[in-house]
């Protein structure tokens, strides 16, 4: 499977993927581009369509309410663009993704991309899956899923939405928050796969560093290594000004069972 991967990133050819940057010996990557694949598939986008679809999907409305009483802050413009650009940079094609939650709309953006396989979303707020919905590519169906992730914090059962290559979360920031997204990614992604998990990253704050230390824990013992971090590269449009960075993290093992927590604590505002 990590095989599979890199090779397709050698063969799509892009600008940004180096012999250096995909940390390959010189005999590995002369072999890589050697093999000759049947065809040359790539991801393609429009930029001034997708323009148009970033500014679309920052005209959504969601309530005050909905945003505080399910840790749902909107991402600015900005953000929204380096969080699709990290998603492009893990994807090859044909590639299955799902994302853990999508407050931010950035599945709107992935539909409109050619050469993706299936994108699922599963959120709870039946609010964001009738806009994502609504606004995605009319040539793309979003498989979109209601559910609330807290069902599984007891660890009974898998929850069954197929597997992927690439999990996007931006968890409630909490430990549980973390552990329960986390148990999940690491059930249906399959070995070798991605998560683009958004983490937050703010100096002089102890619980930042405390709860840092544990998402590490238990990246861990659910079987994920840590491959990059793009450093603060997100930041909400909210009155907290939290900022936060993204880790890429990659599926080496199948993990191991861990208690999840008190669900009750898996929000910031309870």
């Amino acid at each position: 499977m990590f095989y599979k991967r890199i090779h397709s990133r050698v063969v799509a050819g892009l600008q940004s993927d180096s012999r250096i940057s995909l940390g390959l010996r010189i005999s590995n990557y002369e072999f890589l581009v050697s093999q000759k694949p049947h065809l040359r598939n790539k991801l393609t986008y429009e930029e001034n369509e997708m323009d148009k679809v970033f500014q679309s999907i920052l005209e959504r409305k969601l309530s005050k309410s909905d945003k505080i009483r399910m840790d749902q802050c909107t991402i600015n413009i900005g953000s929204l663009r380096n969080r699709f650009c990290t998603i492009m940079r893990r994807l090859v094609y044909n590639d299955n993704v799902v994302f853990i939650g999508d407050n931010d709309l950035v599945s709107i953006a992935l539909s409109y991309v050619t050469g993706i396989g299936k994108i699922t979303v599963v959120d709870k707020d039946n609010d964001v899956l009738d806009i994502i919905q609504s606004k995605c590519c009319p040539n793309k169906k979003i498989n979109v899923i209601n559910d609330d992730f807290r069902r599984y914090a007891e660890i009974t059962d898998v929850p069954d939405y197929g597997t992927y290559n690439l999990v996007v979360t931006d968890p409630p920031y909490t430990e549980v928050g973390y552990r329960l997204y986390l148990y999940i990614a690491n059930q249906i992604l399959e070995l070798g796969g991605d998560i683009i998990l958004t983490v937050p990253d703010m100096e002089l704050e102890s619980w930042n560093y405390e709860l840092k230390y544990e998402i590490q824990k238990t990246l861990i013992s659910e079987g994920f290594v840590v491959n990059d971090i793009k450093k603060r590269d997100q930041t909400f449009m909210d009155d907290y000004g939290i900022i936060s960075s993204t880790w890429i993290c990659t599926k080496i093992a199948i993990g191991e069972a861990k208690s999840i927590g008190n669900i009750d604590k898996m929000y910031t505002i309870r």
